[in-house]
Parts: C-alpha cells; structure tokens; sequence
C-alpha cells in the first residue's frame, strides 16, 4: 500500500523486501511492536525487532555475504551493510 506521502506498513511481513528501511520508519515499526528504541543503531534496532518476530539477530552479520535465512525480510539491506562492514 502507498500513500502520497510514501509506504504505508500494515504489517511488518507487508513491507516490500527490497526497501531499505529508513530509520523513522523502523521506530515506527518497534513501537508498533513494542520494542524499545532507546537511540539504538539501525543494525542494533533491526536486531530487536529480529528477536520480537522469533528470529536470530543476526541483521548485518553475515560471514563474507552467507546467509542461511532466505525468506528473511531484512536479508538484502543485512547482506548489503555486512558487506559494508568488512
């Protein structure tokens, strides 16, 4: 769903896998899933909200761009920044 001012997330499983997540848009997603913020890193929020959903927190890394979780929402902006890290 857009609106004009861009994405509307219903759902956390309705975002689109291929949007980089802006970190407004992430807080807006941990407070709808009640996850504390407290002025955490975009890898280190991604994490929380990771465990919230039952997942790993494995968000950004990857050893040398393997990853395991193909069905993970966060997996091409978490292959994208592990491969910023190295």
């Amino acid at each position: 769903m857009t609106s004009r001012h861009g994405p509307k997330y219903t759902d956390i499983y309705h975002v689109r896998r291929n949007i980089m997540l802006a970190q407004k848009e992430l807080i807006k997603l941990a407070k709808k899933y009640h996850v504390a913020t407290n002025d955490l890193s975009k890898a280190e929020l991604i994490r929380k909200l990771q465990l919230s959903e039952g997942n790993f927190d494995c968000y950004a890394r990857a050893a040398k761009g393997v990853c395991d979780q193909p069905a993970c929402l966060w997996r091409e902006d978490c292959l994208h920044e592990s491969a910023e890290c190295v």
